[in-house]
């Protein structure tokens, strides 16, 4: 097969994820083109790799156009992450099947695999759970699932900032618990209800609440954050503070004692700093899970890394600790990338691809 990689991304945690392949490929004599929008499209300005195609496709892109791209294109293979709401990855998936191209997934999220219905020859995974849970779905039975590591594990497993321990260290002189919500979508509000009731009618002390929404909800949604902001103002028996942005959420998340999501990558990066996770599944963000990763519970949480919640709870930092009982086995292993090119170059021995 041509070394010659076309790799399609939408979001910044695809980007994150797949764009140390790129380098590692870059690094073995690989040829890497870039075809990326949204919020992914300036992170690759930033690396060495040539961005082929860039905001004109942020519009949604059908299959044909895609296609019409690889005919001219080429590549010996494409490589996608599979974002939320899915466009051109989903659009260039699909085209490199009708097309023959071999086709690599590298998903930055479990369950992200949901969000097309291409069929991939080699869907990269990041752990055993995710590979058992991919191997479980009929339509990858001829896609090769192979467990890579992950790329980000070096940051997800370091300490937290100098900023972040500052805070930290600030609230527990107060001997306040703090209590990280890390927003998502619209059911951003189940999670601030959720907080400010478990305080309210389940648990004394001391709390400080740090709230961060998604970034891509200030321009996209103001009046949701206006919203949000009017239920983070009513809780009478914590203080709400802003934190500089910073500071990363995933960074705050090292250090508050709590951190609440749905299922946001941040409650794997409060897991593995020892802290507590807590997936809130109202019925509005179950069903948002459903739709954006096909799974409805988050999968730490079968483990006992994580806590389910689907009501108030008592927060006290004992009570919640006896619930987890699988921390400290739940850890995330270095991306492997020799091991991923030499998957990728694998694929040299099935049929080269018939473009003209």
């Amino acid at each position: 097969m041509k070394r010659d990689a076309l790799l399609v991304t939408k979001d910044i945690g695809g980007v994150r994820v797949v764009c140390p392949l790129a380098d590692a490929l870059k690094h073995d004599g690989w040829s890497t083109r870039v075809i990326a929008e949204g919020k992914s499209l300036p992170l690759w300005r930033e690396t060495g790799h040539t961005l082929l195609v860039g905001g004109q496709l942020a519009q949604p892109l059908d299959i044909d156009a895609a296609e019409v791209i690889l005919r001219s294109e080429n590549p010996g293979v494409v490589i996608t992450t599979l974002g939320s709401p899915i466009n051109l990855e989903d659009a260039f998936s699909h085209a490199a099947n009708r097309l023959d191209i071999p086709l690599v997934w590298f998903p930055d999220v479990w369950g992200a695999e949901t969000r097309s219905q291409a069929i991939p020859d080699i869907v990269f995974a990041f752990d055993e759970t995710e590979r058992l849970v991919l191997e479980g779905q009929p339509r990858f039975e001829h896609s090769r699932i192979e467990v890579v590591g992950h790329p980000l594990a070096d940051e997800m497993l370091a300490g937290p900032s100098d900023e972040a321990q500052r805070i930290a260290v600030g609230a527990h002189i107060e001997n306040s618990t703090i209590i990280l919500i890390a927003g998502q979508g619209e059911y951003t509000g189940d999670m601030i209800d959720f907080v400010a009731n478990s305080i309210a009618h389940f648990t004394e002390g001391k709390f400080i609440i740090i709230p961060r929404f998604h970034p891509k909800y200030k321009d996209d949604k103001p009046e949701w954050i206006a919203a949000w902001r009017e239920r983070l103002d009513a809780i009478q028996d914590a203080a709400v503070i802003e934190v500089d942005p910073r500071v990363s959420t995933d960074d705050l998340a090292r250090v508050a004692d709590i951190t609440v999501s749905s299922f946001s990558t941040t409650l794997t990066y409060a897991a593995l700093a020892g802290k507590i996770p807590i997936s809130v599944t109202t019925p509005a963000a179950r069903a948002a899970m459903v739709k954006s990763t096909g799974l409805d519970h988050y999968p730490p949480t079968r483990i006992g890394a994580a806590i389910e919640a689907t009501e108030p709870m008592h927060l006290a930092l004992d009570s919640l600790r006896k619930k987890l009982g699988g921390q400290e086995a739940f850890s995330v292993e270095a991306f492997d990338a020799r091991r991923a090119i030499r998957v990728i170059k694998g694929l040299a021995l099935r049929p080269e691809a018939k473009v003209s």
